[in-house]
């Protein structure tokens, strides 16, 4: 089984068919916060980027999701796993472009995971995408599955804090 993953973060100094939710995709945010925070109240040591401290419990955030949601469209249509969105944007560019305006933020990928707890344990093998996870400074979160082109979950998740 092939599985990729990927992993951004920006920071500010300052201020079935492809796209539908397989099994295992239709996670609500509740369930994803709860398994979320439940993972960052334990912290963890994320290889060469070093521990971290149990950190506070983050929120959703309805913007993050949507951007997310889109992102995760973008994704499944083409068959890629990038953080560029549709005309080359970055990160934090989509975020300004959704509305949200933030301190910092950060994006998880995965693709062939089936469940939020399979792409969690992912992450958390990733020294990167685990140190986003566990990162205290994030405040809010988001989380959009949908079925990659072969049929495969494809997860992004996006970190942030706002300003």
């Amino acid at each position: 089984m092939k599985i990729r993953i990927a992993l951004l973060v920006v920071a500010l100094v300052s201020s079935g068919p492809a796209g539908a939710a397989p099994p295992g995709c239709e996670v609500a945010p509740d369930v994803v916060l709860a398994q979320v925070n439940a993972l960052r109240s334990q912290g963890a040591v994320c290889g060469a980027r070093g521990g971290f401290a149990a950190a506070p419990p983050l929120a959703w955030h309805a913007r993050l999701a949507a951007m997310a949601g889109q992102q995760a469209a973008w994704l499944a249509s083409t068959d890629r796993l990038t953080h560029a969105g549709p005309q080359g944007q970055t990160l934090g560019e989509r975020a300004r472009s959704s509305g949200y305006a933030f301190s910092r933020v950060a994006e998880n990928l995965a693709q062939g995971q089936h469940t939020l707890a399979d792409a969690l344990r992912d992450w958390t093998r990733s020294d990167g995408h685990c140190a986003n996870l566990y990162a205290a400074d994030f405040t809010q979160t988001a989380l959009a599955c949908l079925a990659a082109a072969d049929g495969r979950p494809l997860w992004v998740m996006v970190y942030a804090r706002p300003i």
